[in-house]
């Protein structure tokens, strides 16, 4: 009896030690993977942004955002507007949406950010592609609302910045 006992123990011990490493594994994995990111972004999630779309997309949120928070219906009508004006798929329309959402997380108003974040407009982008880009911006300015100046104030901030 006591050695069933002593097995039992024993197998408790090694099914407690296995599923402790296996963590430890899982820990190690998400560490690896943390690090690569940060030496990709640097420290924001903005720095990452080499596409002059994803700039793009990250402005139109952050200026949705000025209006109030971004529901499944602005999600939706973003992501028919990237895929009508930049002649995007909508599954792709959709990624870009996710990640310029997920961007804007970590700052409180990206816009704070113009300089990095039209780094890749700058780099990439025709005067006349500029010019479509402010555009699209203006289309979103949603009047009468509560965050209409703060978009203005946006538009008029990028055109500064791109056009000068």
């Amino acid at each position: 009896m006591h050695i069933i006992m002593g097995l039992i123990i024993a197998l408790g011990g090694v099914l407690w030690a296995v599923k402790h490493l296996m963590e430890g594994a899982h820990e190690a994995r998400g560490a690896a993977r943390r690090l690569t990111w940060q030496h990709r972004s640097g420290k924001s999630r903005l720095d990452a942004i080499e596409d002059p779309r994803e700039s793009a997309a990250i402005l139109f949120v952050q200026s949705l955002r000025y209006v109030g928070e971004i529901n499944a219906a602005e999600r939706a009508k973003l992501t028919g507007f990237l895929s009508e004006k930049m002649g995007l798929s909508h599954a792709e329309a959709e990624e870009l949406v996710s990640y310029a959402i997920y961007a804007t997380l970590e700052q409180h108003d990206a816009a704070n950010h113009l300089s990095r974040l039209l780094k890749p407009v700058q780099a990439n982008c025709t005067v006349t592609e500029r010019h479509e880009l402010i555009d699209m911006l203006s289309e979103l300015i949603a009047p009468e609302s509560d965050g209409a100046d703060q978009q203005r104030a946006l538009v008029a901030r990028v055109k500064d910045r791109l056009l000068s």
